[in-house]
């Protein structure tokens, strides 16, 4: 393979025979080539170059020759001197005399437009001699903006003076005027050509290898040494880039990874811009090569960052194909190595699609679901199957850009006809890496409680139990359950409103073997497992508080109220937590932080207060202890109260 880049070169001089001089640089079989041509020009090596210049061109040529005095003679004894004629009775005159009066019209077209010119120049004699010729009794308008008039001894009206209504006499013209009178109209346009000089390197080079004689010239070895030169190309200013790609052609579906690299120009403009393609039947090792041997080059630094731009190109039926144009933005690097990932054009992300738990399965047997990228509803949809022994699945979808691009979904639940058939859900837009099909039949929610009490301690333990939904309006009456070393576990499940609250409140009141009475406080809880032990008796409970209206009305977004329980010997932090206030949370109960009691028993609490205005700007309280179960905040100071 012959390879030749341009390295430097000038505009060609306008002297003599416009020599220009250039350089290049060959890899060695072009060079070994070249060389061998110098000594003998009988090789076929052709040279060829692609030369552009606009010239002006001739368009056409028009010579009017005519005997004025006998035209000037005839219009004189049709009209007379002192009558006025109608316009079209002049227009009319003024054709008849000039073809009775002998005027030669000689015509050159030069080129395909200039014939219509041509043809216009003809029509608009009839003006020019009108306009000399004759004397409207009225002047007509003068002609509109931007139609132009010839200079020089062939002037004439490019607007028609034959107007309706205006009437012309002949003027009295002299001898002499009518001897200047003349037309002559010439046109030149300028016209783009491309030439391509071609010939043999052995024919060019002839005169200098020979002298006017044919003789060898003396100076030829001179001449022929500074022609070819081996160099060693390291020592000069490049920019030398060794590319790869990650192969992802099979599990893509790539067809094409085009790379796209230019050099960067200190005003930020792009140079030396390349692409290199990569397939999956040549995935192979690239070279980006760029000389630095031009002047805007030369004073650059040698280690100019590069940018690089990634383009992906999918085949039709690849199943990761996105909806848009796969393509990376302008990145800057400067490492001679350069490892290309194609993924830096787009991204590809992997759904985990699932049921909820509980499903159905009993009456639902299968759910199909249909998943595409989104903004393309013509794009074709990939299904996964969820049974009870398979019911989580992976799908793969790839997204221009970054990664989080959202994905559409729609599940259809398969179910026997008499049990009323499938149930096919709408298109649904989603962007979570996650996807959890919730079951369409109302909602239950079963609760699974552990019992570990030290019964050897308790004679009698009860279980209480309550469910409020004030939303959807579900109540549910409290129960009482009597818990013995016999009953471990025990569970309860309730049908709940589609979209309702999780939360079970539940309390444990214990009956010591030693005599007294613990009754603990009303917990509530959204786990689906929860565990009933001695802690729930030993744990202390602080609840929080707020008053003083809403976020809105003493102008704050959101209030944080920071509680922490410290070692009272090391001051080491045992348990913290942290209640978030956000408008629509600030009446009544905002939160309840539990904690070990421990022994000896901690019922100093720590709290904080952050509060952020709607400015944006935030101010914090400082630390203060307490140990009341209820702290009272007030929102509009801020400030806690047990």
């Amino acid at each position: 393979t012959f390879e030749v880049q341009f390295a430097a070169g000038g505009r060609p001089s306008l002297g003599n025979t416009n020599p220009a001089s250039f350089q290049l640089i060959l890899n060695e079989p072009a060079a070994e080539l070249i060389g061998a041509c110098l000594d003998q020009p009988e090789l076929p090596v052709l040279v060829t170059y692609a030369l552009t210049f606009a010239a002006l061109r001739p368009s056409f040529e028009i010579d009017i020759q005519a005997d004025w005095h006998r035209v000037y003679r005839t219009l004189q004894q049709k009209f007379g001197l002192n009558a006025w004629v109608a316009a079209a009775d002049v227009d009319i005159a003024i054709t008849d005399a000039l073809e009775t009066s002998g005027v030669d019209i000689d015509t050159v077209v030069l080129s395909v437009g200039g014939a219509a010119a041509a043809q216009k120049t003809k029509e608009q004699l009839l003006d020019w001699v009108l306009e000399r010729l004759f004397q409207p009794m009225s002047p007509p308008e003068p002609p509109a903006a931007g139609i132009g008039r010839a200079i020089g001894d062939t002037v004439w009206s490019i607007a028609r003076a034959i107007l309706p209504g205006v009437s012309y006499k002949l003027k009295k013209i002299d001898e002499n005027q009518l001897r200047h009178l003349d037309v002559r109209a010439r046109e030149r346009v300028a016209e783009a050509r491309e030439l391509r000089p071609q010939g043999m390197l052995g024919g060019l080079l002839r005169r200098l290898r020979l002298d006017e004689h044919g003789n060898p010239s003396p100076g030829w070895p001179a001449i022929k040494a500074g022609i070819l030169q081996q160099v060693e190309l390291s020592g000069f200013p490049r920019l030398e880039v060794g590319v790869d790609v990650v192969n992802r052609f099979a599990t893509d579906g790539l067809r094409t990874c085009r790379l796209q690299l230019a050099r960067r120009l200190p005003d930020g403009t792009h140079a030396d811009e390349t692409e290199l393609a990569f397939t999956a039947a040549n995935p192979g090792h690239r070279d980006w090569v760029v000389n630095l041997l031009d002047d805007a080059a030369r004073n650059a630094v040698w280690d100019t960052p590069y940018e690089y731009r990634v383009l992906a190109d999918f085949d039709p039926s690849s199943r990761l194909r996105p909806a848009g144009p796969a393509e990376s933005a302008w990145q800057v690097h400067q490492a001679r190595d350069l490892l290309v990932d194609p993924r830096e054009a787009y991204a590809v992300t992997d759904v985990t699609v699932t049921v909820a738990p509980l499903f159905s399965f009993a009456l639902f047997g299968a759910v199909t679901v249909e998943l595409r990228p989104a903004g393309d509803p013509g794009a074709r949809a990939a299904r996964v199957i969820l049974r009870p022994d398979a019911p989580s699945q992976q799908w793969q979808y790839a997204s221009p850009g970054a990664a989080g691009a959202p994905y559409q979904w729609r599940a259809s639940y398969h179910r026997p006809l008499e049990a009323g058939g499938d149930v096919t859900t709408e298109w649904t837009e989603a962007v979570e890496p996650w996807l959890s099909l919730p079951d369409p039949m109302p909602e239950k929610l079963t609760v699974t409680f552990f019992v570990d009490l030290p019964w050897a301690d308790i004679s009698a333990a009860l279980l209480e139990l309550r469910y409020d939904d004030p939303a959807h309006d579900v109540h549910y009456a409290e129960e009482t359950i009597t818990l013995s070393a016999d009953t471990p576990v025990l569970s309860r499940t309730y049908s709940i409103a589609a979209g309702g609250s999780r939360a079970l409140s539940y309390r444990l009141t214990v009956k010591l073997a030693a005599g007294g009475l613990l009754e603990g406080s009303w917990r509530e809880a959204t786990d689906d497992r929860i565990v009933i032990d001695r802690r729930l008796v030993d744990e202390r409970q602080v609840q929080v508080r707020a008053i003083g209206g809403s976020l809105a009305a003493v102008k704050l977004v959101e209030v944080v109220v920071a509680l922490e329980v410290r070692d009272p010997v090391t001051s080491a932090v045992r348990a913290g937590t942290k209640i978030r206030i956000r408008p629509g949370q600030e009446t009544g109960l905002v939160g309840t932080f539990s904690y070990l009691r421990g022994d000896p028993p901690i019922l100093q609490v720590f709290h904080q207060v952050t509060a952020i205005d709607s400015s944006g700007f935030v101010r914090t309280q400082p630390w203060t202890a307490s140990s009341a179960g209820l702290l009272v905040l007030d929102l509009r100071t801020q400030t806690i109260k047990g």
